[in-house]
Order: structure tokens, then sequence, then C-alpha cells
């Protein structure tokens, strides 16, 4: 294709399109990057092509129990209440297009020390992310870079400075991408430190691509579900160990975030770092989400009642917590982590202390 200003965009309708031929859904921000990067031309497509016809999803799209389940009735249409798909127009009075006040340091329920928060920012977190060794865009060495759209600055900057704070023996991840890049550049090369790292993603064409070949003796991929998963799995995780989470964000009935809430956050030991993703405060997504898209997500709600006088998990750091009440510590430590805060929160398992093995 030519390198002109329209290329970027010609290559994402392309990526589009074929996500919805293949896959009957939207691409998502990894698999956009991913892909889009492989349409240098015309040329290339057929390979494209043939990468797509011979993904497991696809395969399993067109299966007989996979045609079964695309015609299954609902009992409510979207928007109806008794749906889980929202009705973009009730939410007008509530969720507002800007911040237009400042948000409350306290929630109702909910153990949130930003004071604590910032000491552990600079305790912790800071003096490792200013060794941070990533750029904005790809320099051929890393495989993170800051300018991704799925998991940039303030993400990484937390992720990376945790790892190398707290050198986690075992990580288990569910949902791989960019931060699955942060997770394998952390924890190897200088400074690096052993860890066992198991990803579970049903869908790891990303990320195989960034697995390397010193990867391999401390890598598993579980290509399922976390329903399918063992709860033993979680079990292995230790005083420091990580279980970082990003999955779909949809709590219904059977749903990952149901199984993650009910069946496996009970199980994780004292001194478990767990992770969430696109987390926001006070506990409520934005107008472009929740309004202009109907994203109808609602994890954040189920994770916000799992908190709710819970004396077993703190929240030892909120990106956007600490963005909406501390934005002059950022300013004044860490400017860069501005450029985009990201959605993560930090949780840990009560019951020990908070030192390093």
């Amino acid at each position: 294709m030519e390198n002109d200003a329209h290329a970027g965009t010609v290559q994402e309708k392309i990526v589009t399109s074929l996500f919805s031929i293949f896959m009957g859904r939207a691409p998502g921000p990894n698999e956009m990057t991913a892909i889009a990067r492989l349409i240098v031309d015309l040329d290339s497509l057929p390979a494209v092509l043939e990468r797509f016809a011979n993904t497991d999803e696809f395969k399993n799209r067109k299966s007989p129990a996979a045609q079964q389940k695309s015609t299954v009735p609902i009992f409510a249409p979207a928007g109806h209440f008794y749906s889980p798909v929202v009705d973009p127009t009730t939410l007008t009075s509530t969720i507002t297009p800007s911040r237009q006040r400042r948000e409350p340091e306290t929630l109702v329920g909910l153990d949130l020390d930003i004071a604590k928060m910032t000491q552990f920012w600079r305790d912790d977190l800071l003096p490792y992310a200013k060794d941070i060794p990533f750029a904005d865009e790809p320099d051929g060495h890393h495989r993170y870079h800051y300018k991704n759209p799925a998991f940039s600055y303030g993400d990484g900057t937390v992720l990376y400075a945790l790892l190398r704070r707290f050198k986690p023996k075992r990580v288990i991840e569910v949902g791989s991408g960019y931060s699955s890049a942060c997770l394998l550049d952390a924890s190897s090369g200088p400074g690096g430190f052993p860890c066992e790292i198991t990803f579970i993603e049903p869908h790891p064409t990303l990320l195989k691509s960034l697995i390397r070949e010193d990867d391999i003796q401390r890598v598993t991929i579980l290509e399922q579900g976390i329903q399918s998963v063992p709860l033993s799995c979680f079990e292995t995780l230790e005083e420091g160990d990580f279980l970082f989470i990003d999955s779909t964000h949809v709590l219904k009935t059977g749903s990952d975030v149901a199984f993650e809430l009910a069946e496996v956050l009970p199980l994780i030991k004292p001194g478990v770092f767990i992770h969430f993703h696109d987390i926001f405060y006070p506990f409520e997504y934005s107008h472009s989400w929740a309004v202009a898209e109907n994203r109808s997500w609602n994890e954040i709600y189920g994770l916000r009642a799992f908190l709710a006088f819970n004396k077993e998990f703190e929240v030892v750091f909120f990106n956007d917590m600490f963005l909406q009440l501390r934005v002059d510590v950022i300013k004044a430590d860490c400017p860069s982590f501005l450029k985009n805060s990201g959605g993560s929160i930090w949780l840990r398992r009560r019951g020990v202390s908070d030192g390093t093995r």
C-alpha cells in the first residue's frame, strides 16, 4: 500500500472487515495493531487471509455447535430492564461527557487510603519507575512500548515498577496483549529475575508473536477461557506473586468475570497481588464508553461490590484514583504518567507483610 497519510486508515478498514467476515466481531485494539502491521501492500493480503482462515476462532465459529448457538433466542431485547445491554438514553443524567467536579477521597464501605497509596507510590513504585527502559515507539529491542492502544504510560509504569520491586516467582495473566510484552521485558534482561509465567488466553496470536526462544522454559500458554482452568492453578500463587486479570469486563451468567470474582479471588493466598484493568474512579465508566459506544461493561460495579466492607483485600494502588486526587504528585514525580494514566487497579490479599521474600 502507498505510504501516505491515509495508509493507516485503509489498513484499519481492511482489518475491521476481515474480523467481521471471519470472526463475526470487531477487532480488539491489540489485534488491530498486530494485524494492520502485516498489511504492507496488496501482495501481503493472501497471507493475511490464510492466517485468518486457519485460526481456531474462525474454525470454531463455523462448527455446528457455534452455528446453533448463534440462533439461541434471548429473553429480553437489548435495552430492556431485564437485559444486561444498556439503553444509553437512561444514563445521560448520571454519566456526563466530562468530569466537572472533584471526586471524593472516600467511598462508603471501601477501604481506599489515598495517603497510604501516595506513600506506596513514593516508597515502592517511584524508585523503579525512574529507571524504566521503554520508549514511546517500538525500539527493536523491547517488546513493550508506551504508545500502544491498550496498556500505555501509566499502566506500563506501574506494572514494570511492581515487577521490579517485588520480583514475583510466579505470575498468572488472564487476558494477554501489551501487558504481556511489559511483563516479559520487565522480568528478563538486565535486572530481571526468575519468574514462571502462565498466560490464560483463548486467542493467543499476538501473545505467541511476543515469545522468544529464551522465554520457552518459563512460559506456559493455556489457550482456553479461565472458566475451564482448574482452580488448583491459582492456588500455586504465593506471597509476592501476581494474578493479572484483563478479561472481558462483562459480568453475566457463566462469564469469566463472574468466575474470577466468585471462584478465583476467594482462593488467593495472603500477600498475592491482583490486578484488574479498565477500572476508573469512582468505580464508573466514562461517557464515551458507557453512553457513546454503549459497551455495556459492568465488571467495575462487580469489583466495587466485591471490595465493599471486605477486609480481606486491600487496594494498594489505583491509577485513576491517584490521577484524580494526586495529580500534583504525578506532575512532580513522573510527568509521563499524565500522557495516559491508564485503568489499572492493584489489590493485595491481606494477612502478611508487604516486604519482598
